[in-house]
C-alpha cells in the first residue's frame, strides 16, 4: 500500500482526488484507505475494528444485518457467506433459497455483479452507469423471486428520473438529437415540397436519386443547392451538376431557411430584409412546435430528449469533475 502511495501520490489531493466514473471502485475503495495527510488509515493498520462484535445490530433481521455489514466506503455487494457468518437467525441451506428469500426482502436489492446491497443504495446514482448492468443481468434470469427485485429497482429508478414536462419541450428546426426527416415532413406539408433531407447527394443525369435519410446529421438541399443544367460554350454539350441554384428561391427565404436547417445563420442583403427573415423563422419554429404534438412519433421524440438531456447533464457534471 505505501509503494503505491509513493507512486502514484496521495489520492486525496490534487487532480487525481477528482478521478470518478463507473470503472473506479478499486480507486474509492485506495482513496477511502488513504486519510486526507497521505497515511494508511487505521482501519488498515490494525488500528481500528472494522465491525464490533458489540456494534448495535439485529443479527435476527435480514435489512439490519446488510445494513451492518454494507460499507459505503467500498460500495462491494455482501456476499453470501459474509450474510450467513453475521446473521445468527435461521437460514435456508441453499444458496439459491437464500438469494430468493432476500430478493423478496424490502429494502434488499440483488446486485448485477453477485450478492446483495440496500435496496436505495442500488437504486441512487448516475442513471447512465447504473441501468445497463441490471439490463443485461435481468436477460439472464429466469421468473421468481430475483428477477421480480430487479424488475422493481428498475422501475424505482424511473420513478425518481427526473423528465423535462412534455409541454415544456421545444423543438427547433435547427436540432440535430433527433431524427430529422420529421422536419422534412413538416416542412413538406407547409409550403417547401421542393426541400430534400440526405445524408449524401447522389445524381443520376438531371435527377438527385439520394434516398431521404433518417438521422441527425444529414443535409437539407433543393433551394439553395440543386441540380444545376450547364452547356459546354465549346461543345455545345448538356451536362448536370450540383451546385447553387438562382432564381427567387435560392436568394429569399428558402435559401435562408436551408442555411439555418443546416446550422447557418440567418442573413440578408441588408439588416432589415435580415430581421424579416428572422421573424418568419420564429413563426414557422412555432407553427413546427404545434404541429409536432400531432405527430404520432411525438411520444418516441418526448422520451428521446429526455435521455438527450440526462446525456448533457452528464457530460456538464463530468466537464466540472475535470475541470
Amino acid at each position: 500500500m505505501q509503494a503505491e502511495i509513493d507512486r502514484f501520490g496521495n489520492p486525496g489531493r490534487g487532480p487525481i482526488a477528482k478521478l470518478s466514473g463507473s470503472g473506479a471502485r478499486a480507486w474509492f475503495a485506495f482513496r477511502g484507505a488513504i486519510k486526507l495527510d497521505g497515511t494508511i488509515s487505521d482501519e488498515l493498520t490494525g488500528k481500528l475494528v472494522t465491525h464490533d462484535s458489540s456494534a448495535s445490530y439485529d443479527s435476527t433481521s435480514y435489512q439490519d444485518t446488510l445494513r451492518y455489514l454494507y460499507s459505503d466506503l467500498t460500495r462491494d455487494p455482501i456476499q453470501l457467506d459474509d450474510f450467513r457468518l453475521a446473521f445468527t437467525g435461521e437460514l435456508p441451506a441453499s444458496d439459491e433459497e437464500l438469494l430468493n428469500l432476500l430478493a423478496s426482502t424490502p429494502g434488499i436489492a440483488v446486485s448485477p455483479y453477485g450478492g446483495i446491497v440496500p435496496f436505495a443504495r442500488a437504486t441512487s446514482g448516475d442513471i447512465n452507469e447504473i441501468v445497463a448492468p441490471k439490463q443485461e443481468f435481468l436477460a439472464t434470469l429466469p421468473d421468481g423471486p430475483v428477477k421480480n427485485n430487479v424488475l422493481n429497482q428498475l422501475a424505482a429508478i424511473e420513478e425518481k428520473r427526473i423528465k423535462t414536462p412534455a409541454e415544456n419541450i421545444r423543438f427547433k428546426l435547427n436540432s440535430r438529437w433527433f431524427d430529422r426527416s420529421v422536419i422534412l415532413e413538416f416542412l413538406q406539408e407547409n409550403g417547401y415540397p421542393d426541400l430534400r433531407y440526405v445524408q449524401s447527394v447522389q445524381l443520376e443525369g438531371d435527377e438527385m436519386v439520394s434516398d431521404t435519410y433518417h438521422g441527425g446529421d444529414g443535409l437539407f438541399v433543393g433551394h439553395r443547392y440543386g441540380v444545376v443544367q450547364r452547356k459546354d460554350k465549346e461543345t455545345g454539350e448538356i451536362r448536370y451538376e450540383w451546385d447553387r441554384k438562382s432564381g427567387e428561391n435560392a436568394t429569399g427565404f428558402p435559401a435562408q431557411l436551408e442555411k439555418y436547417l443546416n446550422g447557418a445563420r440567418i442573413g440578408g442583403k441588408d439588416s432589415a430584409t435580415a430581421n424579416g427573415y428572422r421573424e418568419q423563422m420564429a413563426l414557422l419554429e412555432d407553427q413546427f412546435n404545434k404541429w409536432i404534438k400531432t405527430h404520432d412519433r411525438y411520444d418516441e421524440l418526448v422520451a428521446k430528449y429526455t435521455m438527450f438531456s440526462i446525456a448533457i447533464s452528464r457530460m456538464n457534471t463530468l466537464a466540472i469533475r475535470l475541470g
